[in-house]
């Protein structure tokens, strides 16, 4: 539904992106994502919130990684 290749260190970063391009793909936002760990920051745990979307990711301290 969504890629893109690069180096970004780290690759929470890219979270955000792919809701984007898949929202812009299907014509909505996905209602569900499965994430790993190196996805469920708090940042993206918030904007999954604030669009609405259920994600499930394993829990991860701050510096990502998981628990």
């Amino acid at each position: 539904m969504a890629l893109d290749i690069g180096q970004t260190d780290p690759d929470y970063e890219c979270f955000a992106p792919a809701i984007e391009q898949i929202r812009k793909r299907l014509g909505q936002s996905p209602d569900q994502m499965v994430v790993d760990a190196s996805y469920t920051s708090r940042a993206n745990i918030l904007a999954a919130q604030d669009k609405d979307i259920e994600l499930a990711g394993p829990w991860t301290d701050t510096d990502g990684r998981a628990k």
